[in-house]
């Protein structure tokens, strides 16, 4: 996907370093976030996460895990906030009322 967003929109998609930290950020996820547990020190450290992603020039945050919307919002940060919920929500209703727009875009493109 990250290659796909490079070529088509020359959109460079940045995660986190480190398989330890993807590993925990899916953890609390699922361990926590599904099951309706959120701790402050989760909610911490996804911060420390974007903060790393920030230093590395990241412009926006994309939360692409609906979850994490639960513990992380845009009041939190200085940069966007992507809510993809809503985003794919949005699209969904333009696609359905024959809106043009993102929803438009072809997967083979």
């Amino acid at each position: 996907m990250a290659d796909w967003l490079k070529e088509h929109y020359g959109i460079e998609a940045l995660v986190p370093s480190s398989a330890s930290a993807r590993q925990e950020l899916q953890r609390i996820v699922h361990e926590e976030l599904d099951r309706g547990i959120y701790k402050p020190e989760s909610k911490k450290y996804g911060f420390e996460q974007t903060e790393e992603l920030r230093k590395r020039r990241a412009q926006g945050v994309v939360l692409a895990c609906t979850e994490f919307l639960l513990i992380i919002k845009q009041r939190d940060f200085a940069q966007p906030v992507f809510d993809t919920t809503r985003l794919h929500s949005q699209m969904a209703v333009d696609f359905i009322l024959g809106k043009q727009g993102w929803a438009h875009v072809r997967s083979d493109q």
